[in-house]
């Protein structure tokens, strides 16, 4: 004989164990949404200007490779691939920002390197090599120099250390041993954890900017006002005594559009922040539409004209 009271017992405890879960989950929940709540508010003057907190940054320390004094003001933290072409562009806004705020910050050179980049790992080990012999700075200003040549060349290392009066037999020794190739993977990987997957990456007191940051503040290529590194290094000292406002003449973004040649050319503040034309003319690859004239005859793009289209055949 079937006992209801039983069964109605069962059912009651289910229910209440249904209860019990329900009233957990949302719990956690409501705790979920406080904490967003509290991190969203906490980096509200961060987030009003699409920057990323990397919390779990490892703060400048006495293994870096630095410029400034540790317990400074503001931490500058660059990861970069000196053989990249934008290292070249960020190195520009870091010569700036030490000059402005040379008394209040501290600067650490990290590397990001890539295997894809055949010059990646060599450029940066020549950097820790000829630290070893105090020049570190020295090297790295020739990289970079050689770079935006675009002469950068491995087989020529050794008479870059010739230039700095190095010990050359002791750089190259350093260099055929890939000395310290295992540490550059290291910290490269180690910036993975912090967000980091390319160069250049800065990080101001481990707010994170991305890419070659100008130094003033710049229009990007939608049309829209992009704090420069300089801004953001102000905002963290407290200092209220930027202008907000653009120059007459825009400042345009640090980036750049590769030519067909395998050079570079950057934009243009005085034509909207369009890019410049690829200086060899001849070398820029246009698209391969095609214009319908009048004569039922059809034109292609100019290479030499900006890729405009070539003039209709004039009728008679």
């Amino acid at each position: 004989m079937i006992n209801f009271k039983k069964i109605f017992i069962s059912v009651l405890i289910f229910l209440i164990l249904i209860l019990l879960l329900v009233i957990i989950f949302t719990s956690k929940v409501m705790n979920n949404d406080k904490e967003i709540d509290e991190l969203l508010e906490a980096n509200k003057e961060l987030l009003d200007v699409n920057s990323v907190v990397a919390s779990n940054l490892r703060t400048i320390d006495s293994s870096d490779t630095i410029i400034g004094t540790l317990g400074s003001k503001v931490e500058i933290i660059i990861y970069e691939d000196l053989s990249d072409f934008y290292s070249v562009k960020s190195n520009e806004t870091l010569t700036l920002i030490k000059e402005k705020f040379s008394s209040d910050i501290i600067i650490a050179f990290r590397p990001y390197v890539d295997k894809s980049f055949p010059l990646s790992y060599p450029a940066y080990s020549l950097a820790e090599c000829a630290k070893e012999q105090n020049k570190f700075f020295e090297m790295r200003k020739i990289i970079l120099e050689k770079v935006n040549e675009g002469q950068l060349n491995e087989n020529s290392f050794s008479e870059y250390a010739v230039n700095l009066g190095m010990d050359v037999e002791a750089m190259n020794k350093c260099l055929a041993d890939r000395k310290y190739y295992s540490k550059i993977e290291a910290l490269s990987r180690e910036a993975e954890d912090f967000g980091v997957y390319g160069s250049p990456v800065f990080f101001v007191n481990k707010e994170m900017v991305v890419g070659a940051r100008s130094f003033d503040d710049v229009i990007n290529g939608g049309g829209e006002k992009l704090p420069g590194l300089r801004s953001i290094v102000a905002r963290h000292l407290g200092i209220d005594e930027l202008d907000s406002n653009l120059p007459e003449e825009a400042v345009c973004a640090m980036d750049v559009k590769e030519c067909a040649d395998g050079s570079y050319v950057g934009r243009d503040s005085k034509n909207n922040c369009e890019f410049f034309p690829c200086l060899d003319d001849e070398s820029m690859v246009c698209t391969m539409d095609a214009k319908i004239c009048p004569d039922g005859s059809s034109v292609g793009r100019d290479a030499k004209n900006n890729c405009e289209f070539f003039p209709c055949p004039v009728q008679e």
